[in-house]
């Protein structure tokens, strides 16, 4: 897994605001990254996280770490980054975060045993 924060860039796109949402899921809050990028005229909002069988979570280093932890552990190595695109309109991040809810619940039944 690799993070949106470089390969956007080496794709031609500016991170032009790097902010954070949080959100309930299952009962709790979690925080994911949020992303405002351009390239040539075309300005996108990104929702993204790192996401396994048992956890959300927006910083990609803590994300390798604890995965590296649950293979040595537990013998699990399954994880998965996450990202939505929307175009940067008024409405997208309240409606993307509601889309957002409903991938992690579908990611989250991916790892289920």
């Amino acid at each position: 897994m690799h993070s949106p924060k470089h390969c956007l860039p080496g794709s031609g796109w500016e991170i032009w605001r790097r902010d954070s949402a949080t959100l309930s899921f299952q009962g709790h809050p979690v925080e994911i990254n949020k992303y405002s990028i351009q390239n040539a005229g075309q300005h996108l909002l990104i929702y993204y996280w790192y996401q396994s069988g048992s956890r959300i979570v927006a910083n990609e280093y803590l994300g390798k770490i604890l995965l590296a932890r649950d293979a040595l552990l537990k013998g699990q190595t399954a994880g998965s980054i996450v990202r939505v695109d929307l175009q940067d309109t008024p409405e997208a991040a309240a409606e993307g975060l509601l889309f957002v809810s409903q991938v992690m619940l579908s990611v989250q039944r991916c790892f289920a045993p």
